[in-house]
C-alpha cells in the first residue's frame, strides 16, 4: 500500500499551499482530497470540481472532481479507472439551500459550473489520521432579520472507495426557519473522457416509502458501466431524476413529485433533497448522506466499497474491507467476503453469506420480521418472503414490532424501533441500541405501568451487554452513582437520586420494581425513554452500569 491517503508533500513542491500532519492539501481555493480508491477535488465553494489543476500526488495533472479506482490507484491499471465524474464539458455539481420565512420561500445555491457562491462559503482541509475531510462553513442572511450558520463536512477513509458528507444547519438568528431542505444535485459525464458521450443511464433505484426509509439517485455510464450513487438512509429524503443546473429545492420534482428516469438514457442531473424541517431560533439540525460509486454485482477490492444492488435477481460477491452493501429487489445471493460488513437486505427470497469477519444483517426497510440464528432464516411479515442467512454475528430490526432469537454464540441483537422481542438464547450477546426512538418514548412523567420498550427475556447480567451509542444517549461514558442508578422503585419520571438528574444531564436508571431499563435525557423537564423490560429476572441478573458499553 502506498504511503496513507497518499498525500500531496508540499515539500517537494514550494507552489502548493501548507499541507496537515494527516494528508490532504489545499491548493490556491481549491481542496485536494487523495485516497487509496478515490480522489476529490473540493472548490471552494464545497461543491465538487476543483477550480485549479491537481499537483503531485494525484492520478492525473488535471482539475479533478471525483476520480474511482476499483482495484487501488497504486496498482496503476487504467482499465480499472473511472473518468473524471463531473468536469468535463460545462460542470454542473452543487447544492441548495431551500428556507422559508413566514411562508416565503429562498433558495441560495452553491454551484461550480456557475460559479455561484451565493451564501460565501469556504472550505478547508480538516484531515485528521486516515480520514480525510474537507469543512465548508458559512453564516449569511435571508429575509425579516434572519441568520442561518451552515456546515458541510466531506470525508472518507483512505481504504474507502465511497465519501460521507455531513451537512448541519443552524439557525443563528431571532425568526423561525421554515421548511428548511437542502438538494444535491449533479450532471454526471464519467464517460465522457474515455467514450465521448455527456449522458447517464438514470434511475431512482430507491425512494422512501412504508417501512423504507432509503433513497439512491443513480447515474450509470452506459459504456464504462461505471455509477453514482447519491444515497440517504433518512426516510424524509427524496431522490430525483430531472433537470440540468437546478436552483430550486422547492421545485416539485426535487422533493413532492420525485422524477425516476428508469435508466433511460439523458444528459440531465440526479438529485438527493434532505427535508430538515422547521428549525427554531437557536437549535440545529444535522442530516448525513453517502455518495458511492458501484452498482452491481461483485466487487474484489481491498477497499471499504458500497454497494448498491438491482430489482434484479443479482449474485453479489464482495471482496476484503468493511463493505456496505444495498440488496434491493429480486431473489438475490449475497456473498459479503472478509471484513466487517452490514448487508441491508432488500424485497425477494434472498441467501445472504456473511463470511469472514463480524457481520450484520439489517432489515431497516422492511416490515415487521421474525429472526431465529437457530434455524437461520428471517421472515418478513405481510409478505411470502422468507429470507435465509449464515455466517452472520448481527442482526438489526426494523421500525416495527420485531422478534429476533440468538443461537449459542455471541451475537447482537438490535431491535430498532417499535416494541421488540429479543432473546439471546445462549452465548454472550449484546442488546443494541442506537437511538432513544428505539425504546418507548414518553412524552409526560408517570409510572412505567404497561409501557414496556422491548422485551429482553434472558438478559444475563455479567455476561451480556446492554449497548448504547454514545451520539444517539449523549454519553461519554456511563458511571454507578454519577449517571446510573438503581432503584427499587417504580419510575415515574421524578423520583431519581442521581446529581446529573438533578443537573438536567442524561442518565439511565434501572427500577427493580418495573425490571426496566430507563433513559431520561432531562430530569428537569417531563418525558423518559423505556429501553427494555426483562420480566420475572432474578435479582442476580438485575441490570448494572457494568452492564452497559458504549459504541
Amino acid at each position: 500500500m502506498e504511503d496513507p491517503a497518499r498525500v500531496i508533500d508540499p515539500s517537494t513542491d514550494p507552489s502548493l499551499g501548507a499541507t496537515s500532519p494527516s494528508g490532504g492539501v489545499a491548493v490556491a481555493s481549491d481542496t485536494f482530497l487523495l485516497g487509496d480508491f478515490i480522489e476529490l477535488g473540493i472548490a471552494e465553494q464545497g461543491s465538487l470540481g476543483s477550480q485549479g489543476i491537481s499537483q503531485g500526488g494525484a492520478s492525473t495533472p488535471n482539475a479533478i472532481s471525483v476520480i474511482f479506482d476499483t482495484v487501488g490507484f497504486a496498482a496503476n491499471t487504467p482499465a480499472a479507472r473511472s473518468g473524471d465524474f463531473f468536469n468535463p464539458g460545462s460542470p454542473v455539481e452543487g447544492y441548495v439551500i431551500g428556507l422559508k420565512i413566514a411562508g416565503g420561500a429562498q433558495n441560495f445555491v452553491q454551484d461550480r459550473g456557475s460559479s455561484s457562491n451565493q451564501i460565501n462559503a469556504a472550505t478547508v482541509e480538516t484531515s485528521t489520521g486516515s480520514t480525510l475531510s474537507a469543512e465548508t462553513t458559512a453564516t449569511f442572511s435571508a429575509s425579516s432579520s434572519s441568520a442561518v450558520t451552515f456546515k458541510q463536512v466531506i470525508s472518507f477513509d483512505q481504504d474507502d472507495s465511497f465519501f460521507k458528507t455531513t451537512v448541519t444547519i443552524q439557525n443563528s438568528g431571532s425568526v423561525l426557519l421554515e421548511d428548511v431542505r437542502y438538494m444535491r444535485t449533479m450532471d454526471p459525464d464519467q464517460d465522457q473522457e474515455t467514450f465521448g458521450t455527456f449522458a447517464t443511464q438514470n434511475d431512482v433505484l430507491s425512494q422512501p416509502s412504508g417501512n423504507n426509509v432509503t433513497a439512491i439517485a443513480h447515474a450509470k455510464g452506459p459504456t464504462s458501466q461505471n455509477s453514482v450513487n447519491l444515497i440517504s438512509t433518512d426516510g424524509s429524503a427524496r431522490a430525483s431524476n430531472f433537470g440540468f443546473s437546478n436552483t430550486d429545492a422547492f421545485a416539485a420534482s426535487a422533493f413532492n413529485t420525485p422524477v425516476d428516469r428508469g435508466g433511460t438514457q439523458v444528459d440531465e442531473a440526479i438529485t438527493l433533497t434532505l427535508d430538515f424541517g422547521d428549525i427554531a431560533a437557536g437549535a440545529s439540525v444535522t442530516k448525513t448522506f453517502f455518495t458511492s460509486f458501484q452498482n452491481g454485482t461483485s466487487s474484489n477490492s481491498a477497499a471499504n466499497d458500497m454497494i448498491v444492488g438491482t430489482d434484479n435477481a443479482d449474485s453479489i460477491s464482495t471482496g476484503d474491507g468493511n463493505d456496505t452493501i444495498f440488496d434491493l429487489g429480486g431473489n438475490d445471493t449475497v456473498s459479503a467476503g472478509d471484513g466487517n460488513d452490514t448487508i441491508i437486505a432488500g424485497v425477494g427470497n434472498d441467501t445472504y453469506n456473511g463470511e469472514n469477519g463480524n457481520d450484520t444483517l439489517d432489515y431497516r426497510n422492511s416490515n415487521a420480521i421474525t429472526a431465529d440464528f437457530g434455524s437461520g432464516n428471517v421472515t418478513i411479515s405481510g409478505s411470502a418472503e422468507t429470507d435465509s442467512f449464515s455466517n452472520i454475528e448481527g442482526i438489526t430490526g426494523s421500525s416495527s414490532a420485531d422478534s429476533i432469537t440468538g443461537g449459542s454464540n455471541a451475537e447482537t441483537l438490535t431491535g430498532s424501533g417499535g416494541a421488540d422481542t429479543l432473546r439471546g438464547n445462549g452465548g454472550a450477546d449484546t442488546f443494541a441500541y442506537v437511538l432513544t426512538s428505539d425504546g418507548d418514548v414518553r412524552t409526560s412523567n408517570g409510572t412505567v405501568g404497561s409501557n414496556s420498550g422491548d422485551t429482553v427475556a434472558d438478559f444475563v447480567s455479567g455476561t451480556d451487554k446492554i449497548s448504547l451509542s454514545k451520539a444517539g444517549f449523549d454519553f461519554t461514558t456511563v458511571s454507578n452513582g454519577v449517571n446510573f442508578e438503581v432503584i427499587n422503585a417504580g419510575f415515574d419520571g421524578t423520583n431519581s437520586t442521581l446529581g446529573e438528574f438533578s443537573s438536567s444531564n442524561p442518565v439511565l436508571i434501572y427500577s427493580k420494581s418495573d425490571e426496566a431499563l430507563i433513559y431520561d435525557d432531562n430530569g428537569s423537564s417531563a418525558g423518559y425513554t423505556i429501553l427494555l423490560n426483562h420480566g420475572n429476572a432474578s435479582a442476580s441478573n438485575d441490570i448494572v452500569a457494568t452492564d452497559i458499553v458504549l459504541v
